[in-house]
């Protein structure tokens, strides 16, 4: 699974965590409520992180920090995997 939260814009990483929390939340929420078992599916979130054009960017450790952060509020333990791509990022 592979929810989208795109990483252009002026928002700060804290809007980002906003948001991303909130499409974690319900997509989980869908996920369980459809019989979903998460024990088989690897979960491909994109890492919080300031807006393309923001004016104050996140350090690594603010990313880090952020991305560990919402994973752990609203990822299920049964989900037995969680995979990143750079989706273009420089890392």
């Amino acid at each position: 699974m592979e929810p989208e939260a795109l990483i252009d814009g002026s928002h700060t990483v804290e809007r980002c965590e906003e948001v991303t929390s909130d499409v974690l939340h319900a997509v989980f929420h869908e996920l369980y409520e459809n019989g979903v078992a998460l024990e088989g599916m690897l979960f491909k979130p994109r890492v919080v992180i300031s807006g393309s054009i923001c004016q104050v960017q996140a350090s690594d450790t603010e990313v880090a920090e952020a991305t560990l952060r919402c994973l752990r509020r609203h990822v299920p333990a049964a989900v037995p995997g969680v995979v990143f791509l750079s989706g273009g990022q420089a890392m």
